[in-house]
């Protein structure tokens, strides 16, 4: 038997969509925000910071990757700039692998010795990039019109 509703119960059901849609999509967007500004600090720990400053960063790391997961998997009603985001493969996900791989071995090479230099600068613009891809895809997300 098919569900028969009212205009007015139709209407009152989109609007809890719209509602749920907007409210997942800001939470999506702060997450991006949060998750682009922390990988920022934290490549700025391990490439500029002492030792135990980046055994230190790395403790919150994992929680906050978890934490990233679990909410886009309980992520409700999603939209275009939601989907476009989140989705793997995509742009956003592919951006931050190449930016992260090119992290990883700035690590041992870019690591200066004594503050100061070319090296200390190419190390902070590479952390500063690292969290680019989710910024902007943060950014995006809270600027899509609902």
């Amino acid at each position: 038997m098919e569900d028969e509703f009212t205009a007015e119960e139709a209407l009152r059901r989109i609007g809890d969509f719209e509602r749920r849609v907007r409210r997942s999509a800001g939470k999506a967007g702060l997450v991006h925000l949060l998750a682009g500004a922390a990988t920022a600090a934290y490549r700025a720990a391990v490439l500029l910071g002492p030792r135990r400053l980046q055994f230190s960063a790395a403790i919150p790391r994992g929680p906050l990757v978890g934490m990233s997961a679990r909410h886009h998997g309980r992520l409700g009603a999603r939209d275009r700039a939601i989907a476009w985001a989140t989705r793997a493969g995509g742009v956003v996900h592919l951006a931050y692998l190449g930016m992260t791989t090119a992290a990883l071995p700035a690590a041992v090479f870019l690591r200066p010795g004594e503050p100061g230099g070319g090296r200390t600068a190419s190390a902070a613009a590479l952390a500063a990039a690292t969290g680019l891809p989710l910024l902007y895809a943060g950014g995006r997300i809270l600027r899509t019109p609902r």
